[in-house]
């Protein structure tokens, strides 16, 4: 097996609304190089995991949401650097029941500080 071939993968999600006007983001603590921007929500994709699972899996962990696991994430982008590969996936907001209006403050509610530091 060639190990210069393996790159550590990467997935993004982006939970888009019905009209296309906003997009949901998380604004980022760590790394540290990262703090106080906006990214897609997203993560590492564990051993034996594929991307579509990580992304559920990320999904859940950071929006708090329980029930993206019955919805059709779509893979639209993979993008392949030296050092790692992203997955990227899409869904409209529309196809997730009981998170159509989510509202960033419910998000991170009782998850950060006032300083953006992790509770």
């Amino acid at each position: 097996m060639r190990t210069d071939l393996f790159r550590p993968m990467m997935v993004v999600t982006f939970c888009i609304d019905t009209h296309e006007q906003e997009v949901l983001l998380v604004k980022k603590v760590k790394p540290s190089w990262q703090r106080n921007l906006y990214n897609g929500i997203g993560g590492k994709v564990e051993p034996g995991e594929s991307s579509w699972r990580a992304a559920i899996r990320e999904f859940n962990e950071e929006a708090r949401y329980d029930g993206s696991s019955n919805v059709p994430w779509r893979r639209f982008a993979v993008e392949t650097w030296k050092d790692y590969e992203l997955h990227a996936f899409a869904l409209y907001s529309t196809e997730m029941p009981g998170f159509i209006n989510w509202r960033y403050d419910d998000l991170v509610k009782n998850k950060f500080n006032d300083a953006g530091e992790e509770l």
